[in-house]
């Protein structure tokens, strides 16, 4: 997504990552708010001059979204015993 948006531009670049995140009409929402991301994490390398910035805060959310994951994945199985 870093070198998209050095060759099409910030809103471009955003709207392939949102796209790219739709797996089915399902997941539409979520490529509503990875579209947002999008936008916020390119506009923090246009903020940063850098990927640095945006990678990290990335793999931030990564962390804290597999953590809620995995917590709501042992709630679940726990409810089945």
């Amino acid at each position: 997504r870093g070198w998209l948006q050095a060759v099409v531009g910030w809103v471009p670049a955003s709207l392939a990552f949102g796209v790219a995140h739709i797996a089915g009409a399902r997941m539409l929402a979520f490529g509503v708010w990875a579209t947002g991301m999008g936008l916020v994490l390119g506009g923090l390398a246009l903020a940063t001059g850098g990927l640095l910035a945006p990678v990290t805060a990335h793999a931030c959310y990564d962390v804290l979204a597999f953590h809620y994951l995995g917590t709501a994945a042992r709630r679940r199985a726990g409810e089945g015993v």
